[in-house]
Parts: C-alpha cells; sequence; structure tokens
C-alpha cells in the first residue's frame, strides 16, 4: 500500500486545523491505486487520553479506518521510528516502506504519485 502517516494529537489546535485536509487527501485518494498499490491513510496519535483521543475522532469524523496510539505521548515509538519533533507531521510512505514525501499536502501527493506510478 502507498501510506499516509499523520502525525497529530487531540489537544493540538495546529492538528485540528490539519485534519480537515486530511480528509480531503482521503476523499480524493480513497479506493485509488498507484502501481497497483492502494492508498490508505493512516493516523498516529501522541495522546495520551483515550477517552478525549477517541472523541476527536468522532468530533472530527475522522472516517478513515487506522487509528493509532500507543497512549505514551512524546516518547511513542512511532515518533521516534520516524524522527518526528514537531506536530502536525505526516509522511508519504510507498509499498516497499519508503518515504516518498515529507510535510505534504494534496498537491504535492498528487505530483508524487503520478511521477511515480503513471508512466
Amino acid at each position: 500500500k502507498i501510506i499516509f502517516l499523520n502525525f497529530w494529537a487531540a489537544w493540538c489546535a495546529d492538528c485540528m486545523k490539519h485534519n480537515a485536509e486530511i480528509k480531503e487527501i482521503q476523499q480524493m485518494f480513497k479506493g485509488k491505486k498507484f502501481g497497483g498499490h492502494e492508498f490508505e491513510v493512516v493516523s498516529v496519535s501522541l495522546d495520551a487520553d483515550t477517552a478525549l483521543w477517541k472523541r476527536r475522532i468522532v468530533q472530527q469524523n475522522l472516517d478513515w479506518k487506522n487509528h493509532i496510539s500507543d497512549l505514551k505521548g512524546w516518547e511513542s515509538q512511532q515518533l521516534k521510528a520516524f524522527s518526528v519533533h514537531v506536530i502536525p507531521s505526516n509522511y508519504l510512505v510507498d509499498h516497499t516502506g519508503k518515504i516518498i514525501g515529507m510535510d505534504v499536502d494534496k498537491k504535492k501527493i498528487e505530483k508524487i504519485l503520478r511521477k511515480n506510478y503513471e508512466r
């Protein structure tokens, strides 16, 4: 799969604003394949409060299926794996696990996917 990986938190005001664009990205690429690979959104939360995290997902209608949190905040292993130091942050990861975009918006994602998968 081609993964749009978003790092955020329910208490982060900038993340709440950014979620609107992520919803647009999810709708724009939902069900599409690039080089035979499906596009999928995965959100990784820095939240330590399960109730707030789940409530924010519902409130903002973040309707994709992959919401992850180890509830360790800034001590999260996912943050360390991607060297995330600020949120919101996002990565576009190809089907091999290679990062092909960082802090991308929908136009940049479209450009990257066209360049790499449409021939």
